[in-house]
C-alpha cells in the first residue's frame, strides 16, 4: 500500500461535493471506495476519490438550464 493520507469522512466529503454522512453510507454500501481500518473505522484517500468521481461523470446533456 502507498503512504498516502488517510482521510476521514468529514475531511473527504468536501472533496466529492456531498456530505460527510452521505459520504460515509456509500462507502459502508460498498458505492464509494474506502479502505476499512482493522478497527471498522473508515477512512479515504484523496486519489481513489478522485478516480471515483472521473468514472462517474456524466456528459451536460444539450439544451439544459444554461443552453
Amino acid at each position: 500500500m502507498s503512504n498516502a493520507i488517510l482521510l476521514t469522512d468529514y475531511e473527504a466529503a468536501p472533496l466529492v461535493k456531498m456530505t460527510s454522512r452521505r459520504l460515509s453510507r456509500l462507502a459502508k454500501q460498498g458505492k464509494a471506495p474506502c479502505v476499512i481500518l482493522p478497527d471498522g473505522e473508515i477512512r479515504f484517500r484523496e486519489a481513489d476519490l478522485t478516480a471515483w468521481v472521473e468514472q462517474h461523470l456524466q456528459p451536460a446533456k444539450e439544451g439544459g438550464a444554461d443552453g
